[in-house]
């Protein structure tokens, strides 16, 4: 049950600690400025409370994002909510649009597959979705204790005169 908040925050651990120690960090927009000096730049820095130390940082950013103030665009100032709300109609539409294409292709191999089964491409096709099959990482283990689809396979693998065939 707790699976996902874990992961969902070592995610974003991950990504701001990235965001942070990328090259210049979130203040290197504002190098590029002309006539920024140094002291304009930490006086900035002040400002956005870059300058504690990232555990605090990463507190606070947590505390705000749970509270729906997902802060200002280092880039433009817009808020980031804003932003997002922007580029959400075409990410829905490229995620519908590819769910749709893997669901007629998938079903289309299905049924090739069921159709054409001991021939070349059933048996292709039988190895390509066992290897295909997503794995859970091993902080997550399957309820069963098992290693997924690829370990299962292998002791049912064998070549027979070149090819390979799976053994259901």
């Amino acid at each position: 049950m707790y699976d996902p908040l874990v992961l969902l925050f070592l995610v974003s651990q991950i990504g701001f600690m990235a965001l942070n120690r990328a090259r210049g960090g979130p203040l290197s927009q504002y190098a590029l400025t002309p006539g920024m000096t140094t002291e304009a730049q930490d006086r900035i820095a002040e400002q956005m409370g870059l300058n504690r130390p990232l555990p605090i940082q990463y507190a606070d950013w947590l505390c705000n994002l749970v509270q729906s103030d997902w802060g200002k665009s280092y880039r433009d100032g817009r808020p980031v909510l804003e932003i997002i709300a922007c580029h959400l109609p075409t990410t829905l539409q490229l995620m519908g649009t590819s769910t749709l294409i893997l669901f007629v292709l998938g079903t289309w191999i299905g049924i090739a597959r069921a159709v054409k089964q001991g021939l070349a491409f059933g048996n292709i096709a039988t190895v390509a979705d066992m290897l295909a099959q997503p794995h859970r990482p091993a902080l997550f283990p399957q309820p069963t204790g098992r290693g997924g689809a690829v370990p299962d396979l292998w002791p049912d693998l064998r070549l027979h005169g070149g090819a390979m065939d799976a053994a259901l």
